[in-house]
């Protein structure tokens, strides 16, 4: 910077300078001039260069930004889904209580002896559905469950006829 900004004046040194000859003041103007040009070049080339260094940056910063938002966006899905796990606990923990007391009447219904066949057996369904609910009501909560679920071995068979019915 000290050599670009001073060459004007070793410029007007050399133009000025009293009893300089001829010869020697254009050889000087002609160095003075020549060194300029050079050194132009390289602020040029150095400018060309950081340019090109901001812009990649700039680059980099969009997808870093971009990269940002699109977790944002997951974070916001994952605390949604979190809430509404919450929501299906407590849901289910609601449903659970009076289930109970219908699964409990159905089953003092359907074993009561003064009831006629059909009686029996409308008791009898409705302790089915209940206990039908019931299994549902629990596969919400271990939906919902936060920790990590343990992997056992299950029985097949026994999901495929659950599965028809």
């Amino acid at each position: 910077m000290i050599a670009i900004l001073s060459l004007p004046l070793l410029g007007l040194w050399a133009l000025f300078a009293p009893g300089t000859p001829s010869d020697l003041r254009n050889f000087r103007l002609l160095a003075t001039m020549a060194a300029t040009t050079v050194l132009g070049g390289f602020v040029f080339l150095k400018q060309i260069l950081l340019d090109r260094q901001l812009i990649g940056l700039l680059d980099e910063s969009r997808q870093i930004y971009e990269n940002l938002q699109r977790l944002q966006s997951h974070l916001v899905q994952k605390e949604k889904l979190a809430s509404l796990g919450q929501l299906v606990a407590g849901a289910a923990h609601e449903i659970n209580n009076p289930l109970a007391a219908i699964l409990g009447y159905s089953e003092l219904l359907a074993t009561q002896a003064s009831l006629q066949g059909e009686q029996a057996t409308m008791a009898q369904k409705i302790g089915q559905q209940a206990r039908r609910t019931r299994d549902l009501v629990a596969d919400l909560l271990s939906f919902s469950q936060q920790s990590p679920s343990e992997k056992i071995l299950i029985d097949v068979g026994g999901l495929v006829q659950r599965a028809c019915r």
